[in-house]
């Protein structure tokens, strides 16, 4: 995390007006941090590719250093992090968005490098089907290794995600369009610290910014850039959902979208993405997958044995040490589980036969 010192001259730089994030990021690494921005003479500002003698003169612009401490009290009293783009925690995907914000607050975690992200997004207004299809996609991307569900926190589609990535036990982040000062909507404030304790909330703005309308386009940019791949359970034919989408789109991001019949109002943004040929159509989790080359968790793929198949009360105690133990030896098998080594190998037999146990030499089992 960059230390307070850096932390005060990014915040000055957000409070400066007239001056946006694209050009706040030139700077930055022109210069190589905030503080040696304001270092800097305006005769090598306006070196700077881009950098106009209005910029440069918004630079020294008297900001009310009262407004910053403020911010900063905040942050350390309320326990939020802080980043910017020359930040290893920085989101990588992010750092090629050319309007990716420069500086993100958060709670609770960032995803890690070796998160693959993927959002879910969809109309306000979820329909039963629109439900279904997002706790059934959730659930099947369980399965998956290392993703991570990222989201806008709103009504509908995004806290049905949320919810799903939680009871499947995958992390889930949250972009919000406001401040740490504020939950919005205010009834989901019964989720954050579970959805912080899972993953994390995450904001480019400053605390007290309030969630005003034009916040909401601006949050789905980071919730686009973020995400290899963006998937839209169920939109109108207007609405953050297919803004979400088509800047994916622009961010050369993967875009995919659940079909709807022709007369539901809150399939026909989906509709639209896919014969605009803006979204690949997608009928579950394997669709979605299988294009993005992911591969499914061993661990899940050597515990499928025991989901399906009926197993007797010792049959079951060898599978639960076997579980545990990895490779492991007839007698000490037979010694962990307290049976005569007689009745293990009788066990182990059946076991075999129910495709559950795998035989290996030197008298050695293992889960299959």
């Amino acid at each position: 995390m960059i230390n307070q010192q850096e932390l005060f001259y990014l915040l000055r730089l957000y409070f400066t007006p007239g001056i946006g994030h694209i050009t706040i990021k030139r700077l930055i690494n022109a210069c190589g941090s905030a503080e040696n921005i304001f270092k800097e003479t305006k005769k090598k500002l306006l070196q700077i590719p881009g950098i106009t003698p209005h910029i440069a003169n918004q630079i020294g612009f008297k900001i009310n250093e009262k407004l910053i401490e403020q911010e900063i009290n905040y942050i350390i009293k309320h326990h939020i992090g802080y980043c910017s783009i020359n930040d290893p925690e920085y989101p990588s995907a992010l750092l090629h968005c050319n309007d990716g914000p420069f500086l993100l607050f958060y709670k609770g975690k960032l995803p890690s490098k070796g998160k693959r992200l993927i959002s879910v997004v969809g109309t306000r207004s979820a329909t039963e089907y629109g439900k279904e299809c997002c706790v059934r996609l959730i659930k099947s991307l369980a399965e998956y290794d290392q993703i991570a569900i990222v989201s806008g926190f709103a009504y509908g589609i995004d806290i049905i995600a949320h919810q799903a990535a939680i009871e499947y036990g995958l992390e889930t982040y949250a972009v919000v369009g406001h401040g740490f000062r504020y939950v919005y909507p205010a009834l989901h404030r019964k989720y954050v610290s579970s959805l912080i304790e899972h993953g994390g909330m995450i904001t480019e703005l400053v605390s007290g910014a309030k969630p005003d309308k034009e916040n909401f386009p601006k949050r789905n940019r980071i919730i686009a850039g973020m995400c290899e791949a963006t998937i839209v359970v169920e939109a109108s034919e207007k609405g953050g959902a297919l803004i979400t989408a088509r800047i994916a789109n622009s961010y050369h991001r993967d875009v995919f979208a659940f079909p709807g019949r022709i007369s539901d109002v809150y399939s026909k943004g989906c509709n639209i993405l896919i014969k605009n040929n803006e979204a690949q159509l997608v009928e579950s989790a394997e669709d979605i997958l299988t294009s993005l080359g992911f591969n499914k968790k061993k661990k899940l793929a050597a515990l499928q044995p025991r989901l399906f198949v009926d197993l007797e009360a010792e049959e079951k105690l060898l599978v639960d040490v076997l579980s545990n133990s990895g490779e492991i030896s007839l007698d000490e098998l037979s010694f962990q589980a307290d049976f005569p080594v007689s009745k293990t190998s009788a066990l182990l037999l059946t076991l075999e036969m129910k495709g559950v146990v795998q035989s290996l030499p030197g008298k050695k089992f293992k889960l299959l």
